[in-house]
Parts: C-alpha cells; structure tokens; sequence
C-alpha cells in the first residue's frame, strides 16, 4: 500500500550552535475497497545518537478508507542523522504479514514493540559477531542445534552460506540472552511478546567459512509467531 523512505541529515560544519533539528512528513494512504489495514511499519535504518522516527498515532488494524499518518523525525545538530522507513500493509481480513527485523537496526527495539503490539508475525535476525555470541549463549543455556544442509526450515534463504543448523530453543531463553549480552531494551520486548502467547515457531542458523579460513560469516533467523 505503501512504502516510502525519508532521511534528514545536519548541515556540515562542527560550527554550530547545538540543538535538535525535528520535523514531520505527513502521509495519506487510501485503502482500496475490499480490504483492511493490516499492518504499519515504521523502521530507522539510519539514525545517530539520540536520532529517532515516531508515528503520531497508529489507526487500528482494520481500518478502511483514506489515513492521514504523520511521522515525527528529530536528531542532534551538528554531525546528526535519520533515516525512516514507513511501510503499509492491507489485505482482505486485516491479517499483518511476516516483517523481518534485524536485531542490530538503530531503535529496533521500539519497531518490534510496535510490531507486537499489531499482532505481527516477526523474524528476527541477528548476523555477524553478535550472531556468534548468541551461538554461544544457547549452547551454554541448552538450547541446541540439529541439522547441517537443510536451508528449508528457514524464514528466508542465505545466499552463500552453508553449515546450516536447525536452533531449539524457547522465546524466554532468547530474551534472557538479548538482556546478558546487552540488548535489555530488546529482551524486554521480547518478554512482552511471550506475555502476549507468542513463542518462537522456527529457528535457523548458518556459518559459512568459504574462501580462506579468514572468512566467517554467522546469520541467525527467529521466526516469532503468535498462535492462530
């Protein structure tokens, strides 16, 4: 329905009087008859310290008709930025569709918050080094991992990689994990989601080391989902 990318930036030169730049984008969305609202989705790719993105205020799933959505955006002057992302979804029962997450995205604590809040369907993703640590977390607490080849169990493909692995493991050891290596923020919301029936449906790991022993590259994908 909709998906649309805003970025403000501070003007160059460390010459200036510090404050906050903000703003507003106002969007309109015309949901087409025979469906429903059925998600909103507003991510930071880019943002700096104390940079953010928020919606005004969300419609409810389900809506029908034209949407005013106003999206207010602010980051420190000088050497700040923001980058939003705002997505809209509809279909014909108001049912959201899965949304992948990255765990290391500027502010994606607050985007799952609000994906949870809608019900959504979410894959998390955590790569590189922290995906190692992670690794390491669910071996200690655990958790395990079964499987070498099958890439079938996975909410999207890894292009390149190989090594892949099945992960066991419960959306409350996750959270307990996000908290122990510094992701509080996002382990709270995590905790939130399991107050609210969701559990982790499907896990997935892969490594691959190809093209010199230097070579390491680690991708997890949790698909966290809320029973039908």
């Amino acid at each position: 329905m909709l998906d649309e990318i805003r970025s403000f930036a501070a003007d160059k030169g460390l010459f200036q009087l510090p404050r906050v730049a903000n703003g507003e984008e106002v969007f309109e969305v015309d949901i087409p008859e025979g469906l429903q609202l059925s998600l909103i989705d507003l991510a930071t790719p880019e943002a700096s310290l104390a940079a953010g993105a928020e919606l005004e205020a969300r419609p409810e799933r389900g809506t029908t008709g034209r949407l005013r959505l106003v999206v207010r955006w602010a980051h420190p002057v000088p050497a700040g930025n923001v980058s939003f992302r705002l997505r809209v979804h509809a279909s014909p029962d108001g049912t959201p569709p899965p949304v992948i997450t990255p765990l290391t995205e500027p502010n994606s604590h607050t985007r799952m918050r609000t994906l949870i809040e809608q019900d959504a369907p979410v894959d998390l993703a955590i790569d590189g080094p922290v995906a190692e640590a992670f690794r390491t977390q669910i071996i200690e607490r655990g958790g395990q991992f079964i499987g070498a080849e099958s890439q079938s169990h996975l909410a999207r493909p890894f292009e390149g990689l190989t090594a892949g692995s099945i992960v066991l493991i419960v959306l409350g050891v996750l959270a307990a994990i996000c908290i122990v290596l510094g992701f509080a923020t996002f382990g709270a919301v995590l905790i939130v989601a399991m107050q609210k029936g969701y559990n982790i449906e499907n896990a997935g790991y892969k490594v691959a080391v190809g093209e010199g022993a230097s070579r390491q590259e680690h991708e997890m994908v949790f698909n966290i989902r809320k029973p039908e």
